[in-house]
């Protein structure tokens, strides 16, 4: 009851300091040879510590505890926790790992005709592709989750979805397209009474992106009206992320980014370095790699813009961020990121 009462409250986003009391309380009651016991408390602890960010080591992927739970037929258990090790893995950068457990859940789904685990395989599979910019497999494996989800009537699945596609959709460019995504995704929201962080976390990030990207356009094109409307709408996004991102780890890292950016164009360049310093703090303490080399990214591609009156963050400055995101990007083989770096790199040259 305890280390049910422990995901309960980190999954509902309504309390980690309960859930953490929760989790910490039966501990010293659990023999290892209880297996369904042992098997609840790794499963609540994997849950508490992804949502909450507490990632450490002891949340390493553990295929005796999905093996434990298939033997006592508990399928849900089992799949849940893949999906957490592999949502927890794309974010460190340990695509690997994740991509172990999109294979034992396409296993499980495939062996059982199980629909809950096909659609948790493409959750995890979505994400890596698109953590690694493969923005066309990333695609794919988005659309195919939307049509399972939309096939068996899951719709905080299908929101978690359409996020993603959208978030996609705007790397590659295709606005018109992230649009719609975005409207199917408020379609649900309307609908439902309640969402969990989880399942409306991408679509918020998505729709953050997306005002942002139509803000700096707007800027660009130098069209007042629409700066104004879209810089109304990109701060609004920017509530909603921060909000999110406290009962949502996964996705924290990234959300701090964007607010720096927020604020960035909206020319309050001390409180947008504020901003990108956190996510830093916050990539480093999560070991959250590809975010973080991303957030370095962003702070060496601001600071040697014409209009930025500040050359430094905490000493350094653009070009000594760009290589601290270039030696990451190498480590972790991101060489989408590393195509980005040398056009920033080559900007900065011509200015």
């Amino acid at each position: 009851m305890y280390l049910h009462g422990c995901a309960l409250f980190a999954y509902s986003g309504f309390s980690f300091k309960i859930s953490k009391k929760l989790l910490e309380y039966p501990a010293e009651y659990i023999s290892s040879g209880d297996v369904r016991l042992v098997m609840d408390y790794k499963f609540g602890e994997l849950i508490y510590g992804v949502l909450s960010g507490h990632w450490t080591r002891q949340l390493d992927y553990s295929p005796p505890v999905v093996e434990d739970c298939m033997r006592l037929g508990e399928l849900w258990t089992a799949v849940s926790y893949l999906l957490w090790s592999g949502v927890l893995r794309v974010e460190q950068g340990d695509f690997g790992q994740a991509k172990a457990c999109e294979e034992k859940l396409e296993q499980i789904g495939d062996l059982y005709e199980h629909d809950f685990a096909r659609a948790r395989r493409y959750t995890v599979s979505a994400r890596r592709y698109l953590k690694c910019r493969k923005l066309r497999q990333a695609l794919h494996d988005a659309e195919k989750g939307i049509s399972l989800s939309a096939s068996v009537g899951q719709n905080l699945n299908l929101l978690n979805f359409t996020g993603i596609k959208a978030h996609i959709q705007i790397l590659l460019g295709d606005l018109k397209g992230a649009d719609k995504s975005l409207k199917q995704g408020h379609e649900i929201i309307s609908r439902e009474k309640r969402i969990t962080p989880w399942h409306i976390s991408s679509f918020v990030l998505g729709r953050f992106l997306f005002d942002l990207r139509q803000l700096e356009d707007a800027q660009k094109s130098r069209d007042g009206a629409k700066v104004r409307s879209f810089r109304d709408k990109a701060r609004h996004s920017k509530k909603a992320a921060y909000r999110i991102s406290r009962k949502f780890a996964p996705n924290r890292t990234e959300m701090l980014r964007l607010i720096g950016v927020c604020d960035w164009l909206s020319g309050k360049y001390k409180k947008a370095l504020e901003w990108f310093a956190e996510s830093v703090s916050t990539g480093q303490k999560l070991d959250a790699l590809p975010e973080l080399a991303r957030t370095y990214l962003e702070i060496g591609k601001r600071l040697q813009e014409r209009k930025s009156k500040i050359d430094r963050l905490n000493g350094l400055r653009a070009e000594d961020y760009l290589e601290k995101a270039r030696q990451m990007f190498v480590a972790i083989g991101l060489d989408k990121d590393l195509d980005d770096l040398h056009e920033i790199e080559v900007c900065g040259e011509k200015k």
